[in-house]
């Protein structure tokens, strides 16, 4: 977790000059810098995979900044960061790839680019959601400066601009491709601009949510109207009496339920779903080991993610958290909560929580644990 850090210049969680990393599973919050408030990188290739960045602020980039970079992203989430351009993500001379990603409620407050903005740029877009992004000039949900990304699969909801592009503006020499992409409820139009369609575009036809059924494309299997993920090269598997809305990333999260050690425990949790899910706090529970109620409320209703806060910090403990079938996608089709590919069953999940050095997993820190730190550094 990088949490609260500070840059006067570039990367306030982050700065990667002329390298590589590999970043998984990874949190980049309330971090600020000039460029770049989570993640700064010039002149760099990382990977970044189910990673959340939230919250963030800079000038330009408050997620994140890419410079002459072609990061690969997947299976993040971009939410509440804030810069004066790209609230969400900052390219110039950068070609990122963004793949399966969710960008809600980030916000540009002077030349645009919410979600994304890109300069000279051409990066690769695709299965992404970008909800209730703000601008305050143009381009709500992305802004487009002489760049010609390639966008597809794509939804744009309720994003909003004050002058135009609410779901995206485009400006300069660069085209970018748009395919099987979907823009409803922007604010005060969906597109500004030129653009190449690609075929199966929807703009702004958004009075009845039209079936969704499963499309499965070369990156995955998402929930997908029949026509977008036929545009974008998908197989069409049925409508919504097949699966329902489904968890592609929960974080924080623990591979192998392996306990988290994080020392101040866990105050919040993540689910980013396959569609737009609606929900209210009566649809989930929450125990811990002794069954006893953990207090919480949920926000993010009508969007794909869904933040679960506690009302008292998890620590050092086990916990079950239920997600209801009662959960539904927009067009009222119950989530897949137990993934066996039809709609219905709940979500239910573990959350441990150990004291950092609690090496036999008992709860506590004592003679035993110290006993295997000793052997560990000096030998039985």
């Amino acid at each position: 977790t990088f949490s609260g850090n500070t840059a006067g210049n570039k990367g306030g969680g982050m700065n990667n000059d002329d390298s590589d990393p590999t970043v998984m599973s990874c949190t980049f919050s309330g971090n600020t810098s000039f460029q770049g408030g989570g993640m700064y990188n010039v002149s760099s290739h990382p990977t970044v995979t189910d990673c959340a960045f939230s919250t963030n602020s800079a000038q330009q980039g408050g997620g994140m900044y890419n410079l002459v970079s072609h990061p690969t992203v997947m299976s993040c989430t971009f939410s509440g960061n804030s810069a004066l351009q790209g609230g969400g993500v900052y390219n110039v001379a950068s070609n990122p790839t963004v793949t399966n990603g969710a960008f809600s409620g980030n916000s540009a407050t002077n030349n645009g680019g919410g979600g994304m903005y890109s300069r000279n740029s051409s990066p690769t877009v695709t299965n992404c959601t970008f909800s209730e992004n703000t601008a305050n000039d143009v381009g709500g949900g992305m802004h487009i400066d002489d760049s010609s990304p390639t966008v597809t699969g794509c939804t744009f909801r309720e994003n909003s601009a004050g002058f135009d592009g609410g779901g995206m503006y485009i400006g300069g020499i660069g085209i970018p491709t748009l395919i099987g992409c979907e823009f409803c409820f922007n604010t005060p139009n969906a597109i500004s601009g030129l653009y190449t369609d690609g075929g199966g575009n929807d703009l702004e036809n958004c009075d009845q949510l039209p079936t969704e059924g499963t499309c499965c494309l070369s990156s995955g299997c998402i929930i997908a109207r029949e026509t977008n993920c036929i545009a974008a090269g998908g197989v069409y598997w049925g409508d919504a009496d097949e699966p329902g809305p489904t968890i592609v990333m929960r974080e924080p999260f623990a591979p192998n339920d392996r306990p988290m050690t994080n020392g101040g425990g866990v105050s919040s949790t993540r689910l980013v779903w396959t569609s737009h899910v609606e929900f209210t706090d009566a649809d989930f529970s929450i125990v811990d080991s002794l069954s006893q109620p953990v207090p919480f409320s949920v926000s993010g209703s009508g969007s794909a993610i869904m933040l679960i806060s506690f009302g008292a910090t998890l620590l050092n403990d086990d916990y079950i958290i239920n997600v209801s079938d009662t959960v539904q996608s927009l067009g009222g089709v119950s989530i897949d909560g137990d993934g066996n590919g039809i709609a219905g069953g709940d979500a239910v999940f573990s959350l441990r929580h150990r004291l950092r050095h609690d090496s036999d997993d008992d709860r506590d820190v004592d003679l035993p644990d110290f006993a295997e730190f000793q052997t560990v550094f000096t030998g039985p």
